[in-house]
């Protein structure tokens, strides 16, 4: 559930997760930096390496076959460690790339053809 009523708890935005995991930094395409390829990643958070979703590579880049430890990456301006990777982020909202106040990407329908 979204949230947890009368526990003062809730799962965050897409939106609030996105500006917590950047620590605040704007204008990059990741919250890491701009740099996407393996290499660079593997010192910034742990992700699947390997062939989705069975067969990790062996061995992985970053170390950890599967989930890295808690604080094994550096925090960032927010003192948040591992905010990317070693599982998928859990949101109260749809991940969408048109803004924080767009419609749900699920109610965003494709037509073929167009």
């Amino acid at each position: 559930r979204p949230s947890a009523p009368g526990r003062g708890r809730r799962l965050p935005t897409e939106a609030e997760w996105e500006h917590a995991a950047r620590g605040n930094k704007t204008g990059r395409i990741f919250p890491w930096g701009d740099r996407g390829d393996a290499e660079h990643l593997a010192k910034r958070a742990n992700i699947f390496e390997g062939h989705f979703p069975d067969a990790p590579a062996n061995p992985p880049p970053d170390g950890y076959l599967y989930t890295a430890p808690v604080a094994s990456y550096k925090a960032n301006a927010y003192g948040l460690h591992d905010m990317v990777g070693n599982v998928w982020e859990w949101t109260s909202t749809d991940f969408t790339d048109r803004g924080p106040h767009a419609p749900p990407a699920h109610a965003v329908r494709a037509t073929e053809g167009r």
